[in-house]
């Protein structure tokens, strides 16, 4: 097992980053990761995540999927962001995001569930890991 040793992202393609955030999620009896990211371009920010297949005490030792975005990230400037996995009566994603306008800072969430961000491939006894990162955008915020 790696001690003491920061492992890499691949692909980590910002510059710029206003936050960051990881979950472990337990799909199909094995270990993933996902990470969360805010690119923090000149402009608008942009909520990006990623899924990490087979995490085990040496990191990740599966593949990774592409960088997905987070449905509908609207700020220009946050303050922090972070993600969680719950079972929603399927896998879900909840993701949190810092909103840094001129004013008052806001915290606000948004949770994509089989039904919304996450495309289920297959029946829902049967959801593969792949199905908690596979986005179609029709999001459901709360």
């Amino acid at each position: 097992m790696p001690q003491n040793v920061f492992l890499p992202v691949p692909d980590w393609f910002s510059w710029e980053n206003e936050g960051a955030g990881v979950a472990v999620a337990d799909l199909a009896g094995r270990q993933h990761l996902v990470v969360l990211a805010v690119d923090a371009p000149a402009g608008q920010n942009r909520g990006v995540y990623r899924l990490g297949h087979d995490l085990t005490g040496d990191g990740v030792t599966g593949d990774w999927t592409p960088w997905r975005d987070v449905p509908d990230w609207f700020s220009w400037s946050n303050q922090g962001a972070d993600v969680a996995v719950a079972d929603l009566g399927g896998p879900a994603l909840v993701v949190l995001m810092v909103d840094d306008p001129v004013e008052r800072n806001q915290g606000l969430y948004r949770i994509g569930t089989t039904d919304t961000w996450v495309v289920a491939r297959q029946g829902p006894a049967q959801r593969s890991p792949d199905d908690v990162a596979a986005c179609d955008h029709d999001e459901q915020s709360r």
